[in-house]
């Protein structure tokens, strides 16, 4: 059986593991828009990306080019700390990434299944 993980890097800590992240992800970026002329993040939230996230965007990515989405939301507004939208747009999201397009998860309403059909338009 032969496993998926061929190569291990280590690093000294999270900002080193962090800048490594950052720059392999807006290689990748840059490597699908010369590629398919536009390129897709899909992040998750929590504590953990944020510092990954921040350096990100100081990266040189063609960001209108990209479109940036979640790979999971809590269902609170925008504006909440628990938001995972909120954490995109005030950690990646700034600078040159601000010209990223992003298709958020929540929107007002109740519950999420009321919110598919207008979410799936985006």
């Amino acid at each position: 059986m032969s496993s998926i993980f061929h190569n291990r890097h280590d690093f000294i800590d999270g900002t080193a593991l962090a800048t490594a992240l950052a720059n392999r992800v807006a290689s990748d970026l840059n490597r699908a828009i010369a590629d398919h002329g536009q390129a897709v993040l899909a992040l998750s939230g929590g504590s953990t990306p944020r510092r990954f996230m921040s350096l990100l965007s100081e990266r040189d990515v063609d960001w209108p080019r990209v479109t940036l989405t979640l790979v999971d939301e809590r269902w609170v507004p925008v504006t909440d700390q628990r938001s995972n939208e909120k954490l995109v747009r005030d950690c990646l999201m700034k600078g040159p990434a601000a010209k990223a397009r992003f298709i958020g998860l929540y929107c007002d309403v109740v519950a999420p299944e009321l919110g598919l059909e207008r979410i799936s338009a985006n």
